[in-house]
């Protein structure tokens, strides 16, 4: 019985000392890269200050991730559902533009638009989350504004 104490006390520290490792974080498979949150110049809501104003997203995998169902949005509300037919290639990046204009790829990876006639990002402050085809926050990226900085890496 003597015995069985200083063991016991020993694997009561052991276990006490693992479990104050730090976690490591598993990586999203669909990771917000940046937000540029507030256009250059006023905010005239012409197509072209909407579309300064984006999300970057980063396919983290080795593998090409279809993207119909998954969704980005705002801690307002506001919600961009991707259509079928949208695939990120492996460790390639999309950005959604606020504005409207037409879907391509582009020399800094695939674009697509939101289509909206309002900004999404809040100047100030605001919450990006992305949501996988079956609902799950996969995301999410908060900020509040800095001087001097209209956008931020996540």
């Amino acid at each position: 019985m003597v015995r069985l104490v200083p063991t016991a006390v020993a694997t009561i520290v052991a276990m006490a000392t693992l479990g104050t490792a730090p976690a490591q974080a598993a990586v999203p498979r669909l990771k917000i890269a940046k937000i540029f949150y507030d256009s250059p110049g006023t905010d005239s809501r012409s197509n072209s200050s909407l579309n300064a104003e984006y999300v970057t997203l980063l396919n983290t995998t080795k593998r090409a991730l279809k993207l119909k169902g998954w969704s980005v949005r705002d801690k307002t509300g506001y919600t961009y559902t991707f259509m079928a037919g949208v695939v990120l290639k492996a460790r390639k990046r999309i950005t959604l533009r606020s504005g409207r204009g037409t879907d391509a790829n582009g020399p800094g990876g695939r674009i697509v638009h939101w289509n909206r006639d309002r900004y999404v990002w809040n100047n100030d402050q605001d919450t990006a989350y992305v949501r996988d085809p079956k609902g799950r926050l996969v995301d999410s990226c908060s900020y509040k504004a800095s001087t001097g900085s209209a956008s931020v890496g996540c």
